[in-house]
């Protein structure tokens, strides 16, 4: 909020209670048609003030009195209550500055009093984090104490046992002052280290035998599997050897089988060498008739069956031609093929063999 000042707050409320005078001594209002200093030309109305004309009558002059006295009164009734607002207006004013200052000090001690509460939150939060670390600390050394408390209690019960014991093995103590003024011992110190030596020897002794048993069974154990293994090895030799024996037999027999099988074969080989041998002989037999009967002499390989058969089929050709032709020695060049045209081809040296007519007959040689 504002604070305003003396001035601003007494134009403010003088416009609110502002007075109107009489009609009579209201400002003329005229057109201004000449400039005149007194006259406003915006708002269009004169400042000057019209007066009492001699004219008039004795009752608008009374009248005016009156009314004079009238403005006068409100005049008077308006300082009083001029001053009255002023007077009002300074208290107001008072109160106004009393109350920011009040408030002022309200902010400073909002503030000063929140300083202090976040101090205090602080001061809480610290005492709090502290007493919980006491408080952990507390059932730290209780839990600590507790176990002081039962390990000592053990230690007690441990010291009575003791007791109890010493007090049994009293007696010996005795036996032993004897038995070292009989024997070669001092004292019953060396005797109870020559005991604790000897039990120690006893106990090394019964270790190391404890160990040879133990590598005993391991051996045997290691034994037992060797002996296993090598029995399950020699099983399955047992069955391969088995299986082998088995294909041996399998083999002897098939190749009994095989054997008979290529005598068959030779057999039928050396009867179609035979066959071939004599087909051969027919071949080249009939090949030597055919040069004799042509009298030719072809160059033509003894193995060469099959050019052999070529002049045969060219041979056989030609009678066949002859005899479709009636007999004649030559026959129409229309009915010989290529091969056929003057004479027979040698498959070699491509030498043309004439046909030279012969008094037996052609189809003979065929048959």
């Amino acid at each position: 909020m504002d604070i305003w000042s003396h001035g601003k707050m007494s134009g403010y409320f003088l416009n609110l209670y502002r007075v109107e005078l009489p009609h009579l001594f209201r400002t003329i209002q005229h057109s201004a048609k000449e400039l005149d200093p007194a006259c406003n030309l915006e708002e269009n109305f004169c400042g000057r003030e019209l007066g009492v004309r001699e004219e008039e009558s004795p009752s608008s002059f009374i009248h005016l009195l009156k009314t004079k006295m009238e403005v006068r009164l409100m005049e008077k009734t308006l300082a009083e209550k001029d001053e009255a607002f002023r007077q009002r207006m300074k208290v107001i004013v008072e109160r106004w500055r009393a109350l920011h200052a009040k408030r002022a000090q309200l902010k400073d001690h909002v503030q000063k009093s929140g300083k202090i509460i976040k101090e205090n939150e602080e001061v809480r939060i610290l005492a709090l984090k502290i007493d919980s670390k006491e408080r952990e600390e507390n059932m730290q050394k209780e839990s600590e104490l507790l176990k002081a408390k039962m390990k000592l209690e053990a230690l007690r019960k441990e010291h009575l046992k003791l007791c109890k014991k010493v007090q049994k093995y009293s007696v010996f103590k005795k036996y032993l002052e004897d038995v070292v003024k009989i024997s070669q011992f001092e004292d019953i110190v060396e005797v109870a280290s020559r005991y604790a030596l000897l039990v120690r020897t006893h106990k090394d002794l019964l270790q190391s035998q404890q160990g040879h048993k133990e590598l005993t069974e391991q051996d045997k154990v290691l034994l037992e599997q060797y002996r296993a293994e090598k029995e399950a090895e020699m099983l399955q030799y047992k069955s391969k050897l088995a299986q082998l024996k088995l294909r041996f037999d399998q083999a002897q027999t098939d190749i009994r089988l095989w054997e008979t099988c290529w005598t068959d074969i030779q057999n039928r080989t050396s009867k179609k060498t035979k066959k071939l041998w004599s087909i051969k002989l027919a071949i080249h037999d009939l090949f030597q008739s055919t040069n004799m009967r042509l009298n030719a002499d072809c160059k033509v390989s003894v193995d060469d069956s099959l050019k052999q058969l070529d002049m045969i089929k060219q041979f056989i050709q030609y009678l066949k031609d002859i005899h479709l032709c009636g007999g004649q020695e030559e026959a129409p060049v229309s009915s010989y093929t290529d091969e056929a045209k003057g004479g027979l081809t040698c498959p070699d040296n491509e030498v043309s063999v004439g046909w030279e007519g012969k008094e037996e007959n052609p189809t003979d040689i065929v048959d």
